[in-house]
């Protein structure tokens, strides 16, 4: 099943096409890396898969549960430092890293307790 899906998605600025109909899916499990020459589009097209820029046509279909980390390249940190803007950016995956954890050291006593089974299957998930 995929988690993100794109559907002939094109985006202009102006007179300038930065990219037309592309199309692709990203399932579950996958890693995907955009690499481009400068102004190839790569941010532009993330910042439509979030939500941030508006595309001409086209469509993304997003899983309920899937969440996109993103750190803009054109930051302004105000009085946080970066290391600080990157733990905002990956403030879920810590939390699922930490229940991960919780959940292995109670299964380490109660090993059969299918309440934290459950749990593990969840969060793995």
């Amino acid at each position: 099943m995929e988690q993100i899906r794109v559907i002939g998605l094109s985006k202009s600025f102006g007179v300038r096409q930065v990219f037309n109909k592309v199309s692709f899916e990203i399932k579950h499990g996958e890693r995907v890396g955009l690499v481009g020459p400068n102004g190839a589009g790569k941010s532009t097209l993330m910042k439509c898969l979030l939500g941030i820029e508006e595309y001409d046509e086209g469509q993304v279909v997003k899983d309920s549960a899937t969440t996109i980390g993103y750190l803009q390249q054109d930051i302004n940190l105000g009085d946080d430092s970066l290391a600080i803007e990157i733990q905002k950016a990956f403030a879920d995956v810590q939390y699922w890293e930490q229940q991960l954890q919780e959940v292995s050291a109670k299964l380490e006593t109660n090993p059969h307790d299918e309440s934290l089974l459950k749990q593990l299957a969840r969060i793995q998930d």
